[in-house]
This record gives structure tokens, sequence and C-alpha cells, in this order.
């Protein structure tokens, strides 16, 4: 049985698009400068951010079986705590009719999930409709695509005072989970999937709520 590998094509074909070939997904598994420009630097902001303390307290879960590290993006401007897991780095392009719109991905397969934090290279979203509007187109193309999953959460909320919307999916075997942040020129994404038997939607709320804007 495995886990659905939560693809950012399906959520950017929401956008209108200028040519018939909708996305190009590009796997950087071993690109180096991803997380690792400054390496220094990148230590010494990790080491400032712990300070702080350890993990947050949304983030003490029942389940035993998950150890939590704290990952800066410098780049977009944020950090998160997230399982500790095998670690795939990829990058997904679209094409829209306002422009290239790129993300930056970090995944990490604990077993039998899958989490994901992403964001966006700095993009005029405005183009393409109000903040809100961008969201529910969104949640609109992930109902056409997940066809198999009944949508159990449509949630708008504030995070960190950017407009944000939950959404969550599920079926018999699988539940995916959906965090969607933006503000004017970048789209963040959260993603949880998880198979019902072992799901923990305490942890999806940890990992959620532990995004931090910088």
């Amino acid at each position: 049985m495995k886990v659905t590998n939560v693809s950012l094509v399906a959520l950017l074909a929401t956008f209108p698009v200028a040519t018939a070939g909708l996305a190009q997904f590009h796997s950087l598994i071993n690109r180096p400068n991803f997380f690792e420009r400054g390496y220094e630097a990148f230590e010494e902001e990790i080491h400032q951010l712990s300070r702080v303390g350890e993990n947050p307290p949304s983030l003490t879960v029942s389940d035993e079986n998950l150890m939590w590290q704290r990952v800066l993006f410098r780049e977009g401007g944020f950090s998160i705590w997230i399982p500790y897991g095998t670690v795939v780095q990829e990058t997904e392009t679209v094409e829209t009719e306002a422009g290239i719109l790129e993300f930056d991905i970090l995944a990490m397969h604990p077993e039998s999930a899958r989490y994901v934090a992403a964001y966006s290279e700095p993009f005029d979203f405005s183009q393409l409709g109000s903040d809100a509007e961008v969201l529910g187109k969104v949640r609109d193309r992930l109902l056409e695509r997940e066809s198999d999953f009944e949508m159990t959460v449509d949630r708008n909320l504030s995070v960190n005072g950017l407009t944000a919307k939950d959404l969550r999916f599920q079926n018999e075997e699988e539940t995916i989970s959906f965090r969607l942040i933006i503000e004017s020129d970048r789209l963040y994404v959260l993603a949880v999937s998880q198979l019902n038997e072992s799901a923990s939607l305490e942890a999806v709320t940890a990992f959620f709520d532990s995004f931090h804007k910088l």
C-alpha cells in the first residue's frame, strides 16, 4: 500500500494556461544549492532559532514514532518543523497566462506518510485574481482531480496575517491535508498524505501550525 505522491502540479493546474502543455516536472533530489547556500550562515540562523526554545508546544504529539526537526527556508522567508524521514527535493514549473511560476519543494517521508513544504518564486498573483480567488481556484481544481476522495474540510483562516485555506480529502484508505497560504508575491503549500490506519491529524495540525514567517 503506497501513500499518494502529493504533487503541486495538481495545484498549479488551477491557473489559466497559455499552452496545452500544462506543467513540466523536474526531480532534483541531489540539487546541492537548494538548502546549502551559505552553509555557515544557515547554521547560525538555525542556532538563533533554537534559542527561542525546543519544539513548540503544538509539536508535543502522541505519536512517539515521529521525531521533528526545524527547517529554515531562507529564500522562501519562513521556517517550519517537519518529521524526520527520507528527503526529496524537487522543483515544479508551470506556465500560466501571467508567466512562468516555479516552486521549490521539500518532501519528507516518515513511515506511511509524506510531508511537503513548498514555496513559489516571487510572482504577481494579482494578475490571476484576489488572494481568496486564487486559493478558491486551487480548491476547485483539487475537487476535480481528487474524484476518488471526499472533501471533508474547507476552511478559510489567517496565518501570520496572510490569507490561507485548509483543505482535507479522504477516501477509505488515505487522508490528504493541505494548508495553502498566499501573500502578494508568494504561494506557500503545506501538505500531508497519510494512510488512514496510521493517520494522525494531531501531527498534521502541529506541522501546519509550526509555519513561521521570518
